[in-house]
């Protein structure tokens, strides 16, 4: 009787759990490779592709003359060497400008530069798929555009907090994915709104708890955290058969999830 009673306890256990959708979650490098070089640069894009990663995740935003180019920050402060908004320089201002991110790679990096949209595709066609994040209002017309000349329809994902933005490049595209960011604190209603938008994926901070767990099984939406780094992070997202993960450590993922 008490195997018996362990058995169905088990079986309980198990039906609740959240099936896995991959065998081995999809694995994207954030901002490229940025644990080894550069975020957001060319060189972290390349070592991204090297590692064998499935996904390179990368940030625009506009420079004062309208030029789509890749950043996190609004400021310039943090990754180059000079100070100031972004919004203040025109690309021909940026061309000697040294995203080298001296302050975690010293000097090694210290030639490369800000790269536009259209030459990160460029790079990336034909050899791993996108995710860009759009970090700015007005800015969906502007990358479906760019998208469009590179012939990178089928090969990017269009991801971001801002939803208004996703809203217009559905208007833009009835095909291009799109993934919706949202924080720690998510409610079923991003759910709802991943679906509105036609796509199959919410983008989230962390871990998800055991509700959020089981409103993505009730609607049928795989999940897609960011940004992790720890073996028990990564190792957890496996475990829980999320769709995928973000995260600095490409190489790490995969040989994990391995």
């Amino acid at each position: 009787m008490g195997k018996d009673i362990f058995a169905m306890v088990c079986a309980i256990l198990l039906a609740i759990q959240p099936q896995p959708m991959h065998n081995k979650p999809l694995v994207c490098a954030h901002r490229g490779y940025s644990s080894i070089a550069p975020e957001n640069t060319l060189v972290s894009i390349e070592k991204a592709i090297q590692s064998g990663a499935d996904y390179v995740e990368f940030d625009v935003r506009y420079t004062k003359d309208g030029k789509v180019v890749l950043l996190h920050d609004s400021t310039l402060d943090r990754t180059t060497n000079v100070i100031g908004k972004l919004s203040e320089y025109a690309y021909s201002e940026l061309k000697d400008v040294s995203a080298g991110y001296a302050n975690q790679f010293g000097d090694t990096y210290s030639k490369v530069s800000i790269p536009t949209l259209s030459q990160a595709l460029q790079l990336c066609k034909d050899r791993i798929y996108v995710e860009i994040e759009i970090k700015e209002s007005n800015m969906a017309s502007s990358v479906f555009e760019i998208v469009q000349q590179e012939a990178m329809i089928d090969g990017v994902v269009i991801i971001s907090f801002n939803y208004n933005e996703l809203l217009e490049m559905r208007k833009l595209s009835s095909s291009i994915r799109l993934k919706y960011l949202v924080g720690e604190d998510w409610s079923e209603e991003a759910l709802l709104k991943a679906k509105a938008l036609g796509s199959d994926i919410l983008g989230i901070d962390g871990i998800p708890n055991f509700s959020q767990q089981q409103w993505a099984k009730k609607h049928q939406i795989g999940l897609f955290p960011y940004t992790l780094n720890s073996s028990w992070q990564l190792k957890t997202a496996q475990r829980l058969g999320l769709s995928g993960v973000t995260t600095d450590v490409p190489e790490k993922a995969m040989q994990l999830f391995r």
